[in-house]
């Protein structure tokens, strides 16, 4: 009984704090597989801002994402890793840090070199700088198959997408990723 108890106790854990986010209700949300999200639990941010979130692990790498406030930030989980998130309530969805993982930490400089494009040119920019596309394709073929390379290659920022499959050179690497997966 206590072999079959123990097994049902291993879930993957994300936490962290979220400045001034006291009291509120964050949404974890899960990947449909259609590229929409369902809901698949809430979480209540404690006076402090700390939160816990855990779940059972989905069997491969998985996305799964924070809203609040109808702000969405993203995190990556492979089985039964732990991953910290801190944020600001005020800037939830554009200035956070995940960590904890080699995934999350590969995420949070992908997002950096994204951040950086955006501060700078704006949102509708990460889409024709060569520089951080020639940098965010070292990165995905650094590991087509990984988690990463899935996460960024369907990244938005805005409306705007990072990899468009109607450019030549982003289906290339979009391809490279399929392919990446398929063989796995």
């Amino acid at each position: 009984m206590a072999v079959i108890s123990s097994c049902s106790d291993k879930k993957w854990t994300a936490q962290g704090t979220i400045a001034n986010g006291d009291g509120k209700t964050m949404l974890l949300e899960v990947p449909n597989g259609h590229g929409g999200w369902y809901p698949a639990d809430t979480i209540e941010i404690g006076r402090n801002g700390s939160f816990t979130v855990k779940g059972e692990p989905a069997g491969h790498p998985e996305v799964y994402r924070l809203t609040l406030d109808g702000q969405s930030l993203y995190f990556p989980i492979d089985s039964l890793e732990s991953v910290s998130i801190e944020s600001d309530a005020n800037a939830f969805a554009t200035d956070y840090i995940v960590s904890g993982s080699e995934s999350a930490d590969k995420m949070q400089q992908i997002n950096a070199l994204i951040d950086k494009v955006v501060k700078h040119d704006g949102e509708q920019a990460v889409a024709y700088d060569p520089e951080l596309k020639r940098a965010l394709a070292e990165q995905i073929l650094r590991d087509p198959a990984g988690i990463v390379a899935y996460y960024t290659i369907f990244r938005r920022v805005g409306n705007t997408m990072l990899f468009d499959p109607t450019v030549k050179t982003d289906l290339r690497l979009i391809g490279a990723v399929a392919n990446a997966f398929a063989h796995q």
